[in-house]
């Protein structure tokens, strides 16, 4: 789904977008993107922020307050004449571009959110110090495949039962938007057994990206600067 209320801009995207063999439902406002979602159904948003019938922000809150098997956890990009990268990720979304609008980030974004694997080595670790808390020490480039393979593993432990989540991220070198998507999806069905999840520094765009996925979640999340010794020795 492309929500713009600039009839040029969408017009374009939504040509460019079915070049490529995408199904584009198009939408003026937030509030008639609200309807067509409910009606469509997409499996993507991509919407501008500022709109006079219905704002992106707001538009992005009602799509979260779905459950996610409603269309909840539908991946969403933001669009932007500013950098609102922060106020956009915490709203909902899982990426921002800022306008003017490159196409071809568009298109690689796009792509990002859609692949399924990816080919790369693992970039993250799973430790298990104690019962009922789980370390991922996370290195390299971080993107939505790894991320899959990695909440495997976390929803396994989930399944055990209640569970604290240490994310290391100081050794992340880069982060691709799709990761937080990719966790909100795999363990959406045993979030409530997250009891905390701690984000242990890193990048301000991987920290930022993972509390916007545990706000998503509902999850508490601490931002801490070294390995929180209570979580890991209780």
């Amino acid at each position: 789904m492309l929500v713009d209320d600039n009839d040029d801009s969408r017009e374009m995207c939504a040509e460019l977008l079915s070049s490529l063999g995408v199904q584009v439902i198009e939408a003026s406002s937030g509030n008639q993107a609200w309807s067509a979602f409910l009606r469509e159904r997409p499996q993507m948003l991509v919407s501008d922020l500022q709109m006079p019938d219905g704002d992106g922000f707001e538009l992005v809150k009602r799509i979260r307050a779905l459950p996610g098997d409603a269309g909840g956890l539908t991946p969403a990009i933001a669009i932007s004449g500013t950098d609102a990268t922060r106020e956009a990720i915490l709203a909902g979304y899982h990426a921002l571009i800022v306008k003017p609008l490159d196409p071809s980030v568009l298109v690689e974004m796009v792509v990002d959110f859609t692949r399924d694997t990816d080919a790369t080595p693992n970039a993250h670790e799973v430790l298990r110090p104690r019962p009922g808390v789980m370390v991922l020490r996370w290195k390299g480039q971080v993107n939505g495949g790894d991320m899959r393979r990695a909440m495997k593993a976390l929803v396994e432990q989930l399944s055990q039962g209640p569970c604290i989540v240490v994310s290391d991220l100081r050794g992340v070198a880069g982060f691709a938007w799709s990761a937080a998507s990719a966790a909100e999806t795999a363990v959406w069905s045993l979030r409530r057994n997250i009891e905390h999840v701690y984000l242990v520094g890193g990048p301000k765009a991987a920290q930022l990206v993972s509390m916007g996925g545990c706000k998503t979640l509902g999850v508490p999340c601490t931002l801490v600067d070294e390995m929180p010794r209570e979580a890991l020795l209780g």
